[in-house]
């Protein structure tokens, strides 16, 4: 650029950033510095967690003089003023510059703005390396509106052509030799890794240790020192032991074994990559996950990747071989295994769907798969998110609703029915009351028709009867 001011280097963890600026673009500018530069530009190189606070770090490299009582204002007037004094070009080099979003959150605001106020104000050139993961948070401070224009793109190295010289040509350089085969074992271990630089600088700085007085790195004692695979587990041991409070080796267990895609039958347990912005759900408090990710992936275990601005970041467990190899992870599995396999196979699915279709009722659970997971929610609770149980809940909420409306409509069905027989023996008392009435007026005249044709009515009448008796006198 005509002009420079700013550069940022993005990329994933373990994507040599730190390596291209140290051993690239610095001894460039030294050997064959562009028009405007000096030959020896001055370059002040800091990292955020190198002081109890961002500033504290920056003034332990520059070669000012201030006492521990001047306030903020104070101390980066003279900052500025040491800047401003420079006759040439000079650079600021902030290595894992993350470390400021991750370890001081409540700082990161006001000390993004002081820096974008001294490139303004100075000849200053900024340069820093940001982990993908981290980019939004960039993006949103002071400092976003240069990376348009002032940013790349780091990509990992995975070609076993550039594993192979990034290995050979360091030791060539400082006379430090290889055995013969080597550099293939290493390659051969290495293959399927999906970052696999930060696994072969752990390697040969663990054969390093034990061969450099000897100045020859060898096949036997790689192989001793269980090759790729068992140094890895070895140092997840180590980590996983220095944790130091129990709720981050709870969340460390839940970490790992939810990025791990379950085996059945003869297939292996394999790494599964999934979204950060997923992953740190597993906790009540996702800055705490965060942070324990963020120290995971520092120390080669995990893997964060992402495109800024084009891809999300994703989250994947360093190497197969730690799934297979790592005797903790193993019992863990072990322990869950029926449920882990569920919830990130059946359950994984069927949330997703329900998610991708507007969580509409016909995605939940039913019959088998929510009887599984009433079960697995009951004794497995904390080891499942916050979206993991509402959906079990929602689904289990429907079947008893249903439930409900189903024993309210039989009842209606029974009470409809008990009137319609209470109305049907109302009818029948009626008809048999209205029948006895009626069978009662038919008796009364038969017996009156019968009562006429037995005895005739003139038969009883006063004439007829007087007639009678005088003829019987006479």
């Amino acid at each position: 650029h005509a002009n420079p001011q700013f550069l940022a280097l993005v990329g994933a963890s373990g994507s040599v950033k730190s390596s291209l600026v140290q051993a690239g673009i610095f001894p460039r500018l030294r050997q064959a510095p562009p028009p405007g530069f000096p030959q020896n530009i001055p370059i002040f190189q800091m990292r955020p967690s190198n002081g109890a606070a961002p500033e504290e770090a920056l003034l332990s490299i520059l070669p000012i003089e201030v006492t521990t009582d001047l306030e903020q204002e104070a101390i980066w007037f003279r900052v500025q003023a040491f800047f401003q004094q420079q006759p040439d070009r000079s650079i600021l080099f902030i290595d894992q510059f993350e470390e400021l979003f991750a370890l001081f959150p409540e700082q990161q605001a006001a000390f993004t703005q002081r820096l974008d106020d001294l490139l303004k104000s100075s000849r200053l050139i900024l340069i820093l390396t940001l982990r993908s993961d981290f980019y939004g948070l960039l993006q949103d401070s002071a400092l976003g509106h240069f990376l348009p224009n002032h940013q790349k793109n780091v990509p990992g190295l995975s070609d076993k052509a550039t594993l192979r010289t990034i290995t050979e040509q360091p030791a060539e350089q400082v006379g430090l030799q290889l055995e013969n085969g080597l550099v293939d074992l290493l390659l051969t271990d290495l293959e399927g890794t999906k970052n696999p630089l930060p696994l072969l600088e752990f390697t040969l700085q663990e054969l390093w240790k034990r061969e450099h007085l000897d100045n020859l790195l060898t096949c036997k004692t790689y192989v001793e020192l269980g090759r790729v695979t068992r140094s890895i587990s070895q140092k997840a041991t180590d980590i996983y032991k220095q944790l130091p409070t129990d709720q981050e080796r709870t969340l460390t267990r839940r970490l790992f074994t939810r990025l791990i895609r379950y085996g059945v039958s003869d297939r292996p347990d394999t790494r599964q990559p999934l979204l950060l912005d997923e992953v740190v759900k597993i906790g009540d408090d996702p800055a705490l996950v965060r942070s324990l990710i963020q120290r995971l992936a520092n120390a080669r275990l995990l893997v964060i990747e992402g495109i800024p601005g084009k891809q999300p970041d994703t989250v994947e467990i360093i190497h197969d071989a730690l799934i297979a190899e790592w005797a903790d992870l193993r019992g863990w599995i072990e322990q869950q295994r029926p449920f882990l396999s569920w919830r990130e196979g059946r359950l994984r699915e069927k949330l997703l769907e329900w998610q991708k279709e507007g969580k509409a009722e016909k995605n939940l659970l039913y019959e088998a798969d929510l009887l599984t997971a009433e079960g697995f929610l009951k004794e497995n609770r904390a080891d499942l998110t916050a979206e993991e149980c509402g959906y079990i809940e929602a689904s289990v909420g429907r079947r008893d609703r249903l439930a409900k409306q189903k024993i309210q409509q039989a009842r209606r069905v029974a009470f409809g029915a008990a009137i319609a027989t209470g109305l049907i023996s109302i009818a029948a008392i009626i008809a048999f009351v209205q029948k006895g009435e009626a069978d009662k007026q038919r008796l009364v005249a038969e017996t009156q028709r019968l009562n006429s044709q037995l005895v005739p009515s003139s038969f009883f009448s006063d004439d007829s009867f007087a007639h009678r008796g005088h003829d019987q006198f006479h």
